[in-house]
Order: C-alpha cells, then structure tokens, then sequence
C-alpha cells in the first residue's frame, strides 16, 4: 500500500528549516530598522516596534517559502552534503500542485509586510514628535502644541480564543491630540517599559505643558482597545 504523509523526521526538518528562517528573518529585519533610526534626526527618545512585530512576518514568509522549497532543499542535502540517496520516507511531496500557486502569494505578501516594516518607530524631539507608519506612508509629525492630553491609563483586552481578556496590569501611554488622532504604547508598535513609559510622558509634559493624567482602573475614558490609533 503506498505510504501517505510524510515521516516524523522530515516534519522536524521542515520545522528546522522555517526556525531558522525565522530567526534570521527577524535579526536582519531588526537590525535594519534599527539603522534607519539612527539615519533619523537625534532625538530625546526613540520607541521601536515589539520583538513579536519584527518576528511574526518572517515566521510567515519562511514557513510559505519552505513549503515551496522543501523538496529541492532536500535533495541538496542528502545528494550533494550528505552523498546518499532520500529515504523512502522522504518521497512524498510536501504540497499539491495547486497550493503552490497560494504559497507563492503567501510568501510574496508577508516578504512585502516584512519589508513595509523597515521604518516603523516614533521619536521625541525637542519641540515635537514624529510617527512612521509603514513604508511607503509617510511620517507624520505632531508638534507638543498640539496635545490635547496625556494619560498613563489601563486599558481593556476584550475576551478572545486565546486571552482571558481583563484590565492591563501595567499602565500603557495615551497622548491625545487636538486632531482627534491618539498615539499608545498598548498597540506593540511602539515598546517601552513602565519606567520609560512614565519618564516619555513627564517630558512630554514638560514639552507641551499638558499635566500627565492617572486615571484609575475602570475608567476607559483616556485609553480604549477601540480608539483610533496612530502607529
């Protein structure tokens, strides 16, 4: 009878390839986030996107292009490094025909998201600060005149598949504008500890001569999983 699916083995060999794919991805990726920070103009402070942001699109476009390329990688292996045949095991194709078309397409979109992610960080100058959204947007710039408010508030995770959902444990920071735009720390795209997340908001305080509010728990009014967020 012929076998179907593929060995154990092979799996774990795929699931090699897609990590290590993975972890390159993200070190290149956030390594060149990081040099186009530092072509930026100095700033007091510069918030970079969650490792999970510069992680995740790789994870993606590896695991499509070791599905596409499995089989030659294979036989590269075991043919040329290893000098011996493909176990039998091995024979199977990793995927039909007709996923190949969707792997291309997968593959391609997270490639392109990953690159999109280059620019992503906020800083803080002296007199105002900017946002960079994904390439190829634009940067946005909002000087500390403009602030409305600034909140170090909690904020509620509603219940999903894999979360409890509940309030925050830690305080994130809303900065409110005139504008009606709002930027957070909550949304993964601009990391900071509590600490920093206290010392952005006092300079920014300092800056815009706006009192930095502390709502207390329960009360969603300065920060919202529904408000509008700018990256």
């Amino acid at each position: 009878m012929a076998r179907r699916g593929n060995s154990l083995s092979e799996s774990l060999f795929a699931f090699i390839e897609v990590a290590i794919g993975s972890c390159c991805g993200y070190l290149v990726l956030s390594t060149l986030n990081g040099w186009y920070v530092a072509t930026r103009e100095t700033s007091e402070f510069v918030l970079r996107p969650a490792r999970i942001i510069f992680f995740m699109p790789p994870c993606m476009a590896f695991l499509g292009l070791v599905l596409l390329f499995h089989d030659r990688i294979k036989e590269r292996l075991f043919n040329d490094a290893l000098k011996r045949e493909i176990p039998r095991s091995w024979h199977n194709p990793v995927l039909p025909d007709f996923l190949h078309k969707i792997s291309i397409v997968w593959s391609t979109s997270c490639l392109a998201l990953s690159l999109a992610l280059i620019p992503v960080h906020s800083r803080f100058t002296g007199e105002e600060m900017t946002t960079q959204a994904l390439w190829p947007m634009p940067e946005r710039r909002h000087p500390y005149t403009d602030i409305k408010s600034i909140a170090l508030a909690y904020y509620y995770s509603p219940r999903g598949a894999h979360s409890k959902g509940g309030w925050s444990k830690e305080r994130a920071l809303y900065l409110r504008f005139r504008d009606g735009a709002i930027w957070t720390t909550m949304n993964g795209l601009a990391e900071a500890t509590l600490a920093q997340r206290e010392t952005l908001a006092d300079f920014v305080s300092g800056r815009s001569g706006v009192p930095v509010e502390h709502p207390p728990l329960g009360d969603s009014r300065r920060g919202s999983t529904r408000s509008r967020i700018d990256p």
